[in-house]
Parts: structure tokens; C-alpha cells; sequence
């Protein structure tokens, strides 16, 4: 797969995951376009796509905001195998739920360093009105390790119930140390 290739596809599964265009890939030489993949599979709303590209290995990966898995948003993802051309876990199958959680979870942020090391960072939102134990907001963090997702853990814990979607960025400053600036900020409502 082309670079050029590769950001297009990258540009348009982000743009149909927002719901803002169909996704459609295409081969070349002769420019023919598949049919659009339905990334989740699912009833509900998909949003808040990100989508970050693992050099080392050719794969994309992409992570999004899912409405239909359970009573609350969860974040769900696939690994686009550019080697044997097909989404993992396969289309057949549901999305990896990556934050697994009953309580709302919003604004998934994914960073590769070059290595094959990945970044999933979300956050989490929970209150006392809705049955959680305490109010609070989460932003939580998994890695890729090449072969499969480290366990989710908490990276920083407020003891408030911050109720709007926040976004995030991650940005590298030192490709060589693994250091990364995150950027965060908050929707309007």
C-alpha cells in the first residue's frame, strides 16, 4: 500500500466513523472502489473516530466512541492488516471493546512511536445519580505491544463528574525516548 494510499484510506475511515462520508478503499492500478465496511456492526451511534498508522508494521488502527454496546459509550477498535488486506477481528465478528466499562467512556486518542508500541488514551465519566460508588473522571490509557492491548489503567483521577466529552491529542516530542505532550480539551456544549 502506498503512502498516498495509506493517508486516504486513514482520512476516509475517520470521516465515515464521524459520520461525515462513506469510507470507501480502493486498488490500484485500475482505481476500482469496494464496498463501504461498517467498522462496528452495531445499532448505535459510532463517533469520535481516531485513527493512528503503526509504521513498523503496515497496520492501521482505528478506535471510536460506540453507542450500541452497552447501556453507556464504550471505546471499540479494529487493526487494519495491510499484509493479508483485512480488519481484525474480522468484520463478521464485533469490534474489540477496548475500555470495557459501565460507566460512559469518550474521547479515544491513538499514538504509535515508530516501534510498534501503541497509546490508546480515553476517559471515563461516572456518577453517584447514575449508581457509581462516587462521582468522578478518569483518563485511562492502555498499550499495544505488538501482539495484542496491555490492561487499561488509570493515568489521572478527578473526584469530579466532568459531564462533557472531552478530546485528546498526543503530539511526539523525542521520537527516541517515547515522550509524548497530550493536549486535552473540552467540547462545548
Amino acid at each position: 500500500m502506498g503512502h498516498t494510499q495509506r493517508v486516504l484510506t486513514f482520512v476516509l475511515i475517520a470521516l465515515a466513523l464521524a459520520g461525515w462520508a462513506e469510507a470507501r478503499t480502493w486498488t490500484e492500478p485500475s482505481v476500482t472502489w469496494a464496498p463501504v465496511d461498517n467498522l462496528s456492526n452495531l445499532a448505535g451511534d459510532s463517533t469520535y473516530a481516531t485513527a493512528a498508522f503503526d509504521p513498523s508494521t503496515g497496520h492501521l488502527f482505528v478506535a471510536w466512541v460506540d453507542a450500541g454496546v452497552a447501556e453507556r459509550e464504550e471505546i471499540l477498535g479494529r487493526r487494519w492488516d495491510g499484509s493479508n488486506q483485512n480488519w481484525e477481528p474480522g468484520l463478521g465478528s464485533p469490534a474489540d471493546n477496548l475500555s470495557q466499562s459501565e460507566w460512559a467512556d469518550s474521547g479515544p486518542c491513538l499514538f504509535f512511536d515508530g516501534k510498534g508500541t501503541g497509546l490508546l488514551l480515553w476517559t471515563r465519566r461516572y456518577s453517584a445519580f447514575q449508581g457509581a460508588p462516587a462521582d468522578g473522571t478518569d483518563l485511562l490509557w492502555r498499550a499495544w505491544d505488538g501482539t495484542s492491548w496491555s490492561e487499561e489503567a488509570v493515568l489521572y483521577h478527578s473526584s469530579s463528574y466532568l459531564p462533557t466529552s472531552y478530546g485528546y491529542g498526543l503530539i511526539p516530542l523525542k521520537q527516541l525516548t517515547r515522550s509524548c505532550c497530550l493536549l486535552s480539551g473540552r467540547r462545548a456544549i
